[in-house]
């Protein structure tokens, strides 16, 4: 995939993020909600997000690095989402850790919470031959304590197929490059796409298989990207 394309594959774990606030899918009363954000504060296009204003993102590292190696998703106190393609073929839960209420990667904004990862279950039909399947499940050493920088995202209880459709808005939250040259951006960054149909999306990439296990989402020739935003892309 060229990373200055207009549209771009997001799968499950992207879709919890795009269209997972809504509360009422979850028995937890508090997923999904930020209760510290200014309402009027949501920049669309790619720019920073507030503190906060995501409390479900988190930071996926590996021990040993100081670069954030990927996002992830708080779905439990207990366990996070990332993509599969961020572990790869080391799997060695002990050195990794997800990092949760952390918004600037410099300074780290004094309300962010770190937990070390006890397990990790990659989904069993993914391989690196192409994109399908690509979500790992990260079971936590010890639970996130919620607060309002730390909450869980709201995981669908039901079919998602009636929300899976053309038009639907998405947000898109993520570190990464705000160029495709550029060095990582160390704020969370936030972006406003639109679900588009498989058909079109497979249109605009003859080259690969667009499948049903992919959700695709973008805004036609307006330079919105998020592939090299972590790790939000090919999964």
């Amino acid at each position: 995939m060229a990373h200055g394309t207009p549209l771009w594959y997001l799968a499950a774990l992207c879709f919890f993020i795009c269209i997972g606030t809504n509360h009422s899918w979850q028995n937890d009363p508090d997923c999904g909600t930020a209760p510290i954000t200014d309402p009027g504060s949501n920049i669309i296009g790619g720019s920073d997000a507030d503190t906060g204003e995501w409390p479900w993102h988190a930071a996926f590292f590996v021990n040993d690095q100081e670069e954030v190696r990927c996002g992830a998703t708080i779905i439990t106190p207990e366990w996070a989402l990332t993509a599969a393609n961020c572990i790869g073929f080391v799997q060695y839960p002990e050195i990794y850790s997800v990092v949760g209420g952390l918004t600037d990667l410099r300074s780290g904004g004094g309300q962010q919470q770190l937990r070390q990862v006890a397990e990790i279950f990659i989904h069993p039909q993914y391989t690196w031959s192409d994109n399908e399947y690509d979500i790992a499940a990260l079971k936590l050493a010890s639970p996130f304590v919620i607060t309002d920088y730390v909450r869980t995202i709201c995981v669908p209880q039901q079919s998602l197929e009636d929300y899976i459709v053309p038009g639907t808005p998405c947000e898109v939250t993520g570190w990464g490059s705000t160029t495709e040259t550029g060095y990582i951006y160390p704020v969370l960054q936030e972006m406003n796409v639109d679900i588009v149909s498989q058909e079109y999306c497979q249109s605009q990439y003859p080259d690969d298989e667009i499948t049903d296990n992919m959700i695709c989402a973008g805004v036609a020739g307006d330079g919105k990207d998020t592939c090299n935003w972590k790790p939000f892309c090919w999964t």
